[in-house]
């Protein structure tokens, strides 16, 4: 009678304990539910600021579309027009303006577009602000593979005053070439160096300031980690650009010397950058010239010098360094240089800011610089004289010249003695 009650119970227990289970699965699932919708709201939360940011970002550029500066009226609406007249890409044959190609190949493509001649030559540059963002993004990835801050960089680089100004008010193509140095400096860090030295040879076939990265590729190779083979590329893409025109009938020297014929054009120590000349008087420019280009070839070599005597392997935070104190310190010393000329700088600075956060201020700086250095060309006012904004770039160049001694030479604030003694004693091979 006592295994009949046991039993009994038994049964009676087992769709309490089925009920108990199953109820638990249902909390669980209702738990998990919850959290998934959470998420997915959250989500959905982000993708709509995602957009807005972006969206606002275009509007911002289209606000700017009816001003007309002086450079716009003077040649690229001129270059519009006469490319529409002659044919659009026929009209690569001729010798329309002092750059190469390449951006020609741009205006000549919305030539056919039906839209208002304004929209379609600043879009060109306003769409190339984006990409440039792109590659920020993808940059400041290589060390913050998840969150925000590969995105809050792509941001900070489409709302940074000199990057709209420059495309969406002046109708300047400086965004271009800097997008594919950007995308140059992201296969760099990368490790992929063909890639690389093709983006380089498409910024270089597009603008002479790309050069300002040049360096860069001089001291990876010195570290052996780009070849001649992936240098050759830059000029072989140089080549591809410009034979269409060849084809069409246009000089080859013609088209090889581009920038040769260039040089000279303006012959002033400095025209509203704030570099090393504008403490030096512009009657000088005769006496001074080369020796700004000696001073620039100085600075290159010794940085080379510096990173190539210490054996320390290439990460992807050096190469940024590299080339953020490259593209601040060779227009810096360099003679002849406008304004613009620092906006590769802006935007590396944006990046190294988003990459090292504890010298977020050098972009702060460097952008403050360069903005204060338009309005004069822009609106014919001076707010902050070029002598004094010219200290705030070299401020820049000796924090960051400093970061990378501190880097390579220096572990725990102490002088690493014991690894440089080796090094010097046995030389790289």
């Amino acid at each position: 009678m006592s295994n009949i009650r046991v039993e009994n119970k038994a049964t009676k227990m087992k769709p309490a304990l089925n009920n108990l289970h199953t109820e638990s699965e249902n909390i669980t699932a209702k738990y998990f539910s919850t959290i998934k919708n959470m998420v997915q709201r959250k989500t959905r939360v982000e993708h709509i600021l995602i957009g807005a940011l972006l969206l606002l970002a275009l509007l911002l550029r289209i606000s700017f579309l009816p001003f007309e500066s002086g450079d716009y009226q003077r040649y690229v609406a001129i270059w519009y027009s006469f490319m529409r007249a002659h044919g659009g890409f026929l009209a690569l044959k001729y010798e329309i303006g002092d750059y190469t190609p390449f951006y020609f190949y741009f205006i000549a493509f919305v030539t056919y577009i039906p839209i208002p001649q304004i929209v379609s030559l600043k879009g060109i540059s306003i769409f190339f602000d984006f990409v440039l963002a792109f590659f920020a993004y993808l940059i400041v990835k290589t060390k913050y593979p998840g969150g925000y801050v590969p995105f809050i960089a792509s941001v900070l680089i489409l709302f940074a005053p000199t990057i709209f100004i420059n495309s969406a008010l002046w109708s300047q193509s400086d965004g271009i070439y800097t997008a594919f140095g950007a995308a140059g400096l992201y296969f760099l860090m990368k490790k992929r160096p063909w890639l690389a030295c093709f983006c380089f040879g498409l910024s270089l076939s597009f603008k002479p300031e790309a050069i300002f990265l040049s360096p860069l590729l001089l001291c990876l190779w010195m570290k052996r980690e780009v070849s001649i083979k992936h240098l050759v590329m830059i000029p072989v893409t140089y080549l591809l650009i410009i034979f269409p025109p060849f084809l069409l009938g246009r000089s080859f020297i013609n088209l090889l010397t581009i920038y040769v014929r260039a040089t000279g054009e303006y012959p002033s120590l400095t025209l509203h950058a704030p570099t090393f000349w504008q403490w030096f008087p512009d009657s000088q420019f005769s006496n001074l010239h080369y020796s700004g280009i000696i001073l620039a070839m100085a600075c290159v070599i010794i940085l080379c010098f510096v990173v190539y005597v210490r054996h320390q392997e290439v990460s992807a935070q050096l190469v940024l360094l590299l080339a953020f104190i490259f593209v601040l310190s060779i227009p810096f010393f360099l003679p002849e240089m406008h304004e613009r000329y620092f906006y590769m700088a802006d935007v590396i600075s944006i990046i190294y800011a988003c990459y090292v956060p504890r010298q977020f201020y050098l972009a702060i700086v460097v952008q403050l610089a360069s903005l204060l250095s338009y309005v004069p060309v822009l609106f014919y006012t001076t707010i902050i004289s070029f002598y004094l904004l010219s200290f705030l770039i070299l401020g820049a160049i000796i924090i960051t010249v400093g970061t990378l001694i501190k880097d390579l030479y220096f572990v725990g604030g102490q002088l690493n003695t014991t690894q440089v003694e080796n090094e010097a004693l046995c030389p790289e091979e």
